[in-house]
């Protein structure tokens, strides 16, 4: 019932399909972790679920934002290539960029773990997704093609 449960849920709040269970139900997890402390309850639970995870025979990779420096700016020039050069691809992003992209190509779960602040999530986890969710066909989506109808298409 619980599975069941949670996969109406989720056709409802989602147009991406739950990836498809099989005899070998190991996932690839993306762990994003966005907190400056690494003695945060915060850092805790992403200890929790990524060891949970691992216990149960899935493959982990864990980006802690912080404590890689990561720059959650995005800079004059991006800004200018986010839309103006989207033929160019993946080619246009910067090394941790192409990185984070690469993460979510290889993954078929994202897990974040932030704390709330404000009402919201933390400027360094905004950030990542603002650079990291760039359009183009090597990239995180796309506009609609010439003859395609509905909204964005997804390319993760």
């Amino acid at each position: 019932v619980t599975r069941w449960l949670a996969c109406k849920a989720n056709s409802i709040s989602s147009l991406t399909p739950l990836p498809p269970r099989g005899i070998d139900d190991r996932r690839r997890i993306l762990l994003v972790h966005a907190h400056p402390r690494e003695d945060s309850f915060n850092a805790a639970l992403a200890a929790a679920v990524e060891s949970g995870a691992k216990d149960g025979g899935h493959e982990v990779r864990r980006r802690n934002l912080y404590t890689e420096g990561y720059q959650p700016a995005l800079s004059s020039d991006e800004r200018e290539l986010y839309h103006s050069a989207i033929d160019q691809g993946l080619q246009r992003a910067r090394p941790d960029v192409k990185a984070a992209i690469e993460d979510l190509k290889w993954c078929d779960s994202v897990v974040f773990v932030y704390p709330t602040w404000w009402f919201n999530l933390p400027a360094m986890l905004k950030g990542w997704l603002d650079r990291t969710l760039l359009p183009g066909d090597d990239c995180a989506w796309n506009f609609p093609g010439p003859g395609e109808s509905g909204g964005l298409v997804p390319k993760l």
